[in-house]
């Protein structure tokens, strides 16, 4: 991955079963010419103005089997043509690891590809944007599941320096060296973890009294960790 240049992408990572968190920036690495994008497990990636792609999913298969392993989905949710297909902005890449669900597949869209899992190294599709040659997506099929856990106040006064932090691990062992996004309201900031799996970063708060959520999204660590999020109730009182 030398000279793979980082782009903000908004990214929203799912909750075991659950909905969609709070978005969060995080940085997506692709090749400078945007030729190969590498995807982690378990983020919805919003792509950024003014990339589109025609939606679909590749369906990962093992070899000599139909046993389905995983899906990455571009979300049909920019616009629609006739028979269930069109254009999309987000995708995802659904994988079986005991924290996400793979989607019905009579939810699959007409254009569904099959693509055969690598049996060693990466596994790639080759997705078709609108405006730019085709981007070869690298699958991180083989990512381990995180735990995330956010550990940062949640309750300050507007105008407070306010400390967020969480803890991720993976098999109940830290894990190190990646970042973690957090967001409250508006305001972000980011820190990567440490030895013990701990990440910390402050703001000062300027949102208006009220209830926020407060998220910590961990963005993974291509090919190790796949990605994770913890969301908490946060109450801005007054000065």
């Amino acid at each position: 991955m030398n000279n793979i240049r980082r782009f903000e992408i908004l990214l929203t990572l799912v909750a075991a079963g659950a909905g969609f968190a709070a978005a969060q920036g995080v940085p997506l690495n692709c090749e400078p010419d945007l030729s190969a994008c590498y995807i982690p497990k378990n983020v919805l990636i919003e792509l950024p103005p003014p990339l589109t792609f025609i939606a679909g999913d590749a369906v990962v298969q093992k070899g000599n089997s139909t046993e389905t392993t995983a899906v990455f989905r571009v979300n049909n949710d920019f616009s629609n043509t006739a028979r269930g297909t069109g254009l999309g902005v987000t995708a995802f890449l659904y994988s079986v690891d005991g924290t996400t669900r793979l989607p019905d597949p009579s939810t699959y869209s007409l254009n569904a590809q099959y693509v055969t899992l690598s049996a060693t190294g990466p596994t790639f599709y080759t997705g078709a944007p609108v405006i730019f040659p085709p981007i070869q997506w690298q699958l991180d099929l083989s990512a381990a599941p995180v735990s995330v856990q956010y550990t940062g106040a949640k309750m300050a006064g507007s105008y407070n320096s306010v400390l967020l932090s969480a803890t991720v691990t993976s098999g109940g062992q830290p894990v190190a060296g990646g970042a973690v996004y957090f967001s409250l309201g508006t305001q972000s900031c980011n820190a990567l973890t440490d030895a013990t799996g701990k990440a910390t970063c402050s703001i000062v708060l300027n949102q208006h009294q009220g209830h926020y959520d407060v998220a910590a999204a961990f963005a993974g660590i291509f090919g190790t960790y796949a990605g994770g999020s913890d969301t908490r109730s946060f109450v801005v009182t007054g000065e």
